[in-house]
């Protein structure tokens, strides 16, 4: 299936980061086939941002300012995010704009799929992580009447 590299660094690779964390701090439990399943969807979503990941770096690269440790220059901002320092106004629109480009990429994300009879000897499983592996057809459908225990 064709997904932008939006979707898979910015909904799947953090919802299956969360269910990762989860399961290893005991809090969700996953069958052994859905945490293969989960664990080959990372790392296939993970291959397919590595062109992008590359390209963003050449950007930063290009257009920000380095410090004297080779590291991209940062500061930070009102909100307490952490921004790039530009080393012009034409860098920052240039970078914002080739980013965003870059995020609408199509690739080819084929899912590993687990079935409804694996994901219910699941149990915790966070609600906008099912959401997100519906959502990729990792799993195609969910009766959540039929013993899947879920958590929000």
């Amino acid at each position: 299936m064709k997904v932008k590299v939006k979707e898979l660094a910015t909904k799947l690779l953090p919802q299956i980061h969360q269910m990762g964390d989860l399961q290893k701090k005991g809090l969700m439990g996953l069958s052994q086939k859905a945490t293969y399943a989960v664990a080959k969807n990372f790392n296939n979503a993970l291959d397919l941002i590595k062109p992008y990941e590359k390209h963003r770096q050449d950007l930063i690269s290009k257009h920000v300012q380095i410090n004297e440790h080779k590291k991209p220059l940062t500061e930070q901002a009102e909100n307490g995010q952490v921004d790039y320092v530009f080393i012009s106004e034409d860098d920052k629109n240039a970078f914002i704009k080739e980013i965003e480009a870059a995020l609408e990429q199509e690739v080819e994300f084929t899912p590993y799929k687990f079935s409804q009879e694996e994901l219910e000897a699941c149990h915790n499983i966070p609600v906008d992580a099912l959401a997100v592996l519906m959502d990729m057809q990792i799993i195609t459908e969910i009766n959540l009447a039929h013993g899947l225990h879920t958590v929000k």
